[in-house]
C-alpha cells in the first residue's frame, strides 16, 4: 500500500517510465480478470527500505498490471482486509494510498 512518505516515488519519472513499461508489455490487459488494465501492482510490496532498491521497485519483472478493482482486492486482501464489495468501502486517493470511505452522517 502506498504510504504519503512516498509520494516522491510515484511521482518520479523513474515509476512513471516502469509503469507505463509493464503496462504496454501486459497491453493494457489486467492480469487477474483480463479488463483494461490501467494501474501497476508491486508483487513485493515496498517498504521504506527496498523504494530505493530499483531491483525491486523499478523491475517489471516485480511488476503486474490490473485494473482498478482488482487492485483494490489483491491490496486489500495482502493487509488483511476482507469485504467482498469493495469497491463501496475502499479506494485509492491521488496518492495512492488505500482509504476507506466515510459512511454518511447518522449511519
Amino acid at each position: 500500500m502506498a504510504k504519503a512518505s512516498r509520494k516522491w516515488f510515484y511521482n518520479s519519472g523513474d515509476w512513471q517510465q516502469a509503469r507505463e513499461a509493464a503496462l504496454r508489455r501486459d497491453q493494457y490487459t489486467c492480469a487477474y480478470c483480463g479488463a483494461r488494465a490501467t494501474e501497476v501492482h508491486h508483487l513485493i510490496e515496498l517498504n521504506d527500505k527496498n523504494i530505493r532498491d530499483p531491483e525491486i521497485s523499478l523491475n517489471l519483472k516485480h511488476l503486474q498490471s490490473l485494473c482498478h478493482d482488482c487492485h483494490t482486492m489483491i491490496t486489500m486482501n495482502e493487509h488483511g482486509i476482507r469485504k467482498m464489495d469493495c469497491d463501496m468501502e475502499f479506494y485509492f486517493d491521488e496518492d495512492g494510498i488505500l482509504q476507506r470511505r466515510t459512511p454518511p452522517e447518522g449511519h
